[in-house]
């Protein structure tokens, strides 16, 4: 089987042009819901329907990172990170709530 063989179970339009897509759990029912990242605003949706809504919308980030979505804390729950590259290197800042506020975690990776 090869990707381009499945077939999608839902079609659905949501954001604005230059929105990066993410996907994850964050009802804890074991579900992906879709969502995206928009320099630093959250839009999350709750339910995967041909309108969907944001569910959660907050602010984490700046212009210029990169969304990461996981269960940081292992509670079953996945919220939201954000890579942010310098200069050969990068830091993560992840967040272990669906809201807007500070890093509940930094990891700064050093390359080369």
């Amino acid at each position: 089987m090869r990707l381009g063989d499945l077939e999608a179970t839902h079609v659905v339009t949501y954001g604005s042009p230059g929105d990066m897509p993410i996907a994850g759990k964050w009802t804890g029912d074991g579900l992906d819901r879709i969502g995206v990242f928009r320099a630093g605003q959250w839009f999350l949706t709750q339910t995967v329907t041909d309108q969907p809504q944001a569910a959660y919308s907050f602010t984490f980030g700046a212009v210029g990172d990169k969304p990461v979505v996981g269960d940081w804390n292992n509670n079953g729950i996945e919220t939201v990170g954000v890579y942010r590259p310098a200069n050969g290197s990068g830091t993560f800042y992840l967040r272990n709530s669906l809201s807007t506020g500070f890093a509940d975690r930094t990891i700064t990776l050093n390359f080369g």
